[in-house]
């Protein structure tokens, strides 16, 4: 069975400083990475992975399975860390000792998910759905938004350049073919960007492929919803691990957890800001090793950012 290595790891465990009888909450499992990190690093303490997609869920408990990893000592709920909050109660856990993020996609997901992620998978359908019980395929947010929306959110969620440009062209190209595969999406793009302007370390298509999957999983209003909820559920002291892969996401986490730590823009009105909840420990993100890059590509955008619960 295939996983993906897991961004991080030494940081990760060592800002949650996993302790015997603690309970942490692994957000993102993926094919439980770090989650088995977190277990090996303390015998003591438990994990509640959750994770979206049923495939990568299928592989993180085969994973911890093979590794004979007490079973009361790992429990994994499907579905989105939105819903954080009700997956604790239902496990009769009232509050944690910490909380990891690992945002954004899988590396598998672009590799071998099959629901095109990937301009590199041009006959792979245009699905990008996490979950595939839910939401809306990439194919038909392509065949029905408007043009100007279309526009907005290459733009607003990966500070595409050519967003207009490109949107004009979709909406040119649906009214003859349907877009149906990441080829024709990738191909679209690349004739609508000038060939001058491509980038020269990246694929042009890069920016709206990651801004259609971040549209189809409403990615941005995961984070919105779920780190608020992570912060309430922390025992004081209790620590927070978020990782960031690009601008957008990272904006969202930086604004939260200023708001958190009592340093956000305040009431409208009175100006006044609510009183600190958690201490951001990281003034700086953390950020991967030159050996772990040179060992997994994909980590060289990760930024890790750190907060601890304040007493209250």
């Amino acid at each position: 069975m295939q996983y993906h290595p897991s961004v991080m790891v030494r940081e990760v465990v060592e800002s949650l400083r996993p302790r015997a009888g603690g309970v942490y909450a692994d957000c993102t499992a993926g094919t439980a990475g770090h989650t088995i990190a977190l277990l090996e690093a303390c015998p003591g303490a438990r994990v509640v992975g959750i994770e979206r997609d049923r495939d990568m869920a299928a592989r993180a408990r085969q994973r911890v399975l093979d590794l004979q990893i007490p079973s009361d000592r790992f429990v994994l709920a499907e579905g989105s860390y939105r819903y954080l909050r009700s997956f604790l109660r239902d496990l009769a856990i009232a509050h944690i000792d910490g909380s990891l993020f690992d945002l954004g996609a899988s590396a598998l997901h672009f590799i071998s998910s099959g629901k095109g992620f990937s301009f590199r998978s041009p006959d792979e359908a245009l699905d990008m759905r996490y979950d595939a019980s839910e939401g809306s395929t990439a194919a038909t947010v392509l065949a029905k938004t408007s043009e100007a929306e279309l526009a907005r959110i290459f733009r607003d969620y990966a500070d595409e350049r050519w967003a207009r440009r490109i949107a004009r062209r979709i909406v040119e190209e649906r009214a003859q073919t349907p877009l149906r595969t990441a080829g024709q999406l990738a191909s679209l793009i690349e004739r609508a960007i000038p060939r001058k302007a491509w980038p020269p370390d990246t694929h042009p298509a890069t920016r709206c492929f990651m801004a259609l999957r971040i549209c189809v999983n409403r990615e941005f209003e995961e984070i919105e919803a779920g780190i608020p909820q992570a912060i309430d559920l922390l025992k004081p002291g209790g620590r927070l691990s978020i990782i960031t892969f690009h601008s957008g996401e990272d904006r969202i986490v930086k604004r939260l957890l200023r708001e958190a730590a009592g340093q956000g823009e305040g009431d409208i009105i009175t100006g006044r800001r609510p009183a600190p909840r958690i201490n951001i420990l990281t003034r700086k993100p953390l950020t991967p090793t030159a050996e772990e890059i040179a060992g997994n590509a994909g980590a060289r955008s990760a930024k890790l950012r750190v907060a601890e619960k304040l007493e209250i």
